[in-house]
């Protein structure tokens, strides 16, 4: 027989199992305590490596384009320069066989092992002789990784040391767990579930990166405000599923007329917001906007109907200086006029209206003064059952009773609510008398 025997390692104390218990309850705190997670993997990989005689550990995870990423290691860094950054076509070794085929993977003999074949030499340069890797299993029964130790003996594990290496690796899969379960949980707060799109939390980021981009450059950064018009009309006759169909498919229309590096994000219930990265000016634009209102044009066939939906558009743009919020807030003035012109219009927000940070400082004070003043009022629309005619329910809006402008919707003072942080008083107000009315309607 060439090559050296495989050595026999004696067991470990047998209190080796009350440390697995400490170990286990010590690392569970921390994990549900939320401490971080590399700070628990560096732990965890040190704990292995001091466990298993003469072996070092390396933790490796994987992303979303099967790339490697060493999360923690020992290893000698020849090794870890290897592993980290491998793609899936060249992941090699007991730990890309573990990833791929979700199993644990024995190589008593790097030297004879196929899996090693390609990185021989820098094995043996290093003394590692043996290896030993345990698919890390993520979220949804799917692979996140694996956790490899290298031996500087040719040996197998004894049987302490196997109990330690599943501990661990039961460890590390309930961080990577817990990690992914944070990481959908903040995927649901910022993405939209109905269209995919991520929500108005992350246009900011967009806006400031397009901006920032933009600096030095002769490009502009256009911003289209985009809203359905009468979604409460198709909610109210066709249901809410339907309402959902027309929302899903304005947005695919809408991304399907963008370039790459373009961006939409669903702001509220029928409104999409467009950040063009790159645009000449106000005239793109306006073109970029008029294809989406076509296509959007086109018939949406729900449940056998065919709906036919018209969006308003809102047109801006800005240049390097040009502060994220008042994109927005010029979107959605625009926005507003476009809506006041017509079902389907668009406007390009025109700045020689604006009288600046001041006038917009003046309207949330106003607003103040007309939550104090008792300025606002409920008005209520019928809603009545198709087949009976009959009322059998009623919806209600809120309009602001202005002393000198008359009866204004909430279009015009809802952005000025929510930019002043009034939206909870206005809220409480609408709800207050919503029901002191619809208590009196009984009564009648």
């Amino acid at each position: 027989m060439s090559g050296p025997a495989l050595e026999l390692v004696p067991e470990p104390d047998p209190d080796d199992a009350d440390n697995l218990l400490l170990l286990r309850a010590r690392m569970a705190t921390e994990i549900a305590s939320g401490r971080r997670s590399d700070a628990i993997l560096d732990d965890l990989a040190e704990t292995l490596s001091h466990g298993v005689r003469s072996a070092s550990a390396t933790i490796v995870s994987i992303d979303r384009s099967d790339s490697a990423r060493v999360r923690s290691s020992d290893a000698p860094t020849s090794v870890q320069r290897l592993m980290h950054g491998s793609h899936r076509r060249r992941w090699f070794g007991s730990w890309g066989a573990a990833i791929t085929r979700m199993t644990d993977i024995v190589v008593p003999e790097l030297a004879g092992s196929s899996l090693y074949r390609e990185h021989q030499a820098t094995f043996v340069s290093e003394g590692l002789l043996a290896a030993r890797a345990e698919p890390i299993i993520g979220q949804h029964g799917l692979v996140a990784g694996a956790i490899v130790l290298y031996l500087q003996d040719q040996r197998l594990l004894t049987e302490a040391e196997l109990a330690l290496l599943q501990e661990v690796t039961s460890l590390v899969q309930l961080t990577v767990r817990r990690d992914q379960a944070r990481g959908e949980l903040l995927d649901r707060i910022r993405y939209d579930a109905l269209t995919g799109l991520e929500n108005r939390d992350g246009l900011e980021d967009h806006l400031r990166s397009a901006l920032a981009a933009s600096r030095g450059t002769d490009w502009a950064i256009g911003l289209l405000f985009v809203d359905i018009d009468d979604l409460t009309l198709v909610n109210d006759s066709l249901g809410h599923t339907a309402g959902d169909t027309v929302i899903a498919t304005t947005a695919d229309r809408i991304q399907r007329q963008l370039l790459p590096g373009d961006v939409v994000v669903r702001f509220g219930g029928d409104e999409f917001i467009v950040v063009l990265e790159r645009i000449d000016g106000l005239d793109e634009a306006q073109r970029v906007a008029e294809r989406i209102r076509e296509k959007i044009g086109e018939i949406i066939r729900v449940d056998g109907t065919d709906l036919t939906t018209t969006v308003c558009i809102g047109i801006t743009e800005g240049r390097s200086s040009t502060p994220p919020l008042q994109l927005i807030d010029e979107g959605h003035a625009a926005v507003v006029r476009a809506k006041q012109n017509g079902r389907g219009s668009t406007t390009i927000h025109d700045r020689s209206l604006d009288t600046g940070a001041g006038d917009r400082l003046g309207r949330e004070v106003r607003l103040r003064e007309a939550l104090e003043n008792d300025e606002f009022c409920v008005y209520w629309q019928p809603k009545v059952g198709l087949t009976t005619g009959r009322i059998v329910g009623a919806e209600a809006l809120v309009r602001w009773d202005h002393p000198e402008r008359g009866t204004i919707g909430p279009d015009e003072f809802i952005g000025t609510a929510e930019r002043a942080g009034l939206m909870s008083e206005l809220s409480d107000w609408i709800l207050n008398h919503a029901v002191s009315e619809a208590k009196a309607f009984t009564k009648l």
